[in-house]
């Protein structure tokens, strides 16, 4: 290769071709600078002189390796650094300016524009507003029938005047729902000034007598309260049981109380047929011989609490019958199978009768006096 095509080439080593041998690859490259020097001053010195250039040497064995070496760190250092685009490579580690680079940042912030600022003013005067107007004022309840609304109202703990949003429904569900009479709460906001109180009541199915305290039960046998006193008087009474290691809150007895177990299924089956409202008393106190009242006065022998409930759908055909027959008393007996025995009371009832009122009766004996007579004289009437 002449000085004419190295020059024009760039005097670069084609390494392209990875099949070329390195004794090729040598000859077609450039020389190293000193030799390019020794080269240019021959070339100057043979065209003064009018001479031939002088043959190029062929390469020895320590050139080409040092070749090879130099051109295989040129090829590592070209894929460590890669070219970096749209920058000279002095401003890679040119710090930055930093008086431009603020200059520059608060160039680039924007300006919000007057209809976000307008909406964003009219967000904050509702939320100010609603702060004050979302004030409970009303607080409702519903569902109630056994308590009150103030004392549910105080079960809740939601007064009047506080804010709406500020209020855990949860816990004052909870707290409802801690009264025995309370089955569930649910409380409801009803923007933007009123609560509502929802409540299921336990309803009261039974009052255990006792000697000096009565339980009143739910129809699963809930302890509702114990009051001192007797109050229930439409609701039926239990007696036989007594009243005692009972507490509220807590359901009567276990599996294995049997006589908790008869009163439960007594209940059951009163439901049922649809005579529990028709029971004034219960007498558990013989399970093997329970005995009822009715509110109309005739008393019911049950016998055992087996098939209860098919025992008292036959008394509630009987009753009609009876009432409408006329007879306020007397036993019926339910505890044989079959239909129903009505027996009249062992004394009859004397049926009261109206007194007559007494005549007054005419006195005979009234006394005669006698009117003298006008012109006539003793002398003359003899």
């Amino acid at each position: 290769m002449n000085d004419r095509e190295r020059k024009r080439t760039g005097n670069k080593p084609k390494t392209t071709d990875k099949n070329v041998s390195a004794e090729e690859r040598f000859a077609s490259i450039r020389p190293f600078k000193s030799e390019q020097i020794n080269a240019k001053t021959n070339a100057e010195t043979n065209i003064k002189s009018n001479a031939k250039p002088a043959k190029t040497q062929k390469p020895k064995a320590e050139d080409i390796k040092r070749f090879l070496e130099d051109d295989e760190e040129a090829i590592e250092t070209k894929q460590k650094k890669p070219a970096v685009k749209g920058r000279v490579i002095g401003e890679i580690n040119k710090t930055p300016n930093k008086k431009n680079s603020k200059k520059g940042k608060k160039g680039k912030k924007k300006k919000a524009s007057p209809a976000v600022l307008l909406i964003a003013a009219i967000f904050a005067v509702l939320l100010v507003l609603s702060y004050f107007l979302m004030r409970i004022e009303y607080i409702e309840v519903e569902g109630n029938i056994l308590k009150t609304d103030d004392e549910i109202k105080m079960l809740a703990g939601i007064e009047t005047g506080s804010h709406i949003w500020l209020i855990s429904k949860k816990r004052a569900e909870n707290a409802i729902e801690t009264d025995p009479y309370i089955q569930s709460a649910d409380i409801v906001r009803i923007y933007p000034n009123s609560i509502s109180i929802n409540v299921v009541e336990r309803p009261v199915a039974a009052v255990i007598e006792g000697i000096s305290a009565y339980a009143v039960i739910d129809e699963s046998g809930y302890v509702l309260s114990i009051d001192d006193a007797a109050k229930y008087d439409d609701i039926l009474r239990v007696t036989g049981m007594g009243a005692s290691g009972y507490k509220v809150a807590t359901y009567l007895g276990d599996e294995n109380d049997f006589m908790a177990r008869t009163l439960l299924s007594i209940l059951d089956a009163m439901n049922k047929s649809g005579i529990k409202d028709d029971i004034k008393s219960l007498d558990i106190s013989n399970p093997m011989s329970i005995k009822m009242q009715m509110k109309s006065g005739i008393y019911v022998h049950m016998g055992q609490s087996d098939n209860a409930q098919e025992k008292l759908q036959k008394l509630s055909v009987v009753l009609p019958w009876l009432s409408e027959s006329g007879y306020c008393d007397g036993t019926v007996d339910i505890s044989v199978q079959g239909d129903p025995v009505y027996s009249p009371p062992s004394t009859p009832t004397p049926v009261p009768t109206e007194t007559p009122i007494p005549t007054q009766t005419p006195d005979l004996t009234q006394e005669v006096t006698a009117q003298p007579q006008v012109g006539v004289t003793p002398e003359d009437s003899e």
